[in-house]
């Protein structure tokens, strides 16, 4: 696969419940290209936040992929996390 064809930020069937059994967010996908620029728009509650935090790693998906440049962060511990994040850095400084 060549590196242009993966998308810079995919989220894969992705669901997340804050109680465990209610889900907020349930079997969201996304792909987004790098240059693309992506809006969120919708009624308070409908799950934007959500959105933004699993993408921030500062939530994690009950089920489903969150992919960095075809990486999955979703299963990443912490420190994993932190290298990766500074790998995709030094590689965006190039």
């Amino acid at each position: 696969m060549d590196v242009k064809d993966v998308n810079l930020i995919e989220l894969k069937n992705v669901k997340k419940s804050y109680d465990g059994s209610t889900y907020v967010i349930e079997d969201f996908s996304l792909e987004v290209k790098k240059g693309e620029f992506v809006t969120f728009l919708g009624p308070s509650g409908c799950g934007k936040t959500t959105i933004l935090r699993l993408i921030g790693a500062q939530l994690v998906p009950d089920s489903g992929e969150i992919l960095f440049d075809g990486e999955d962060i979703s299963k990443k511990s912490e420190k994993e996390l932190k290298n990766f994040i500074t790998r995709i850095r030094r590689r965006q400084k190039k």
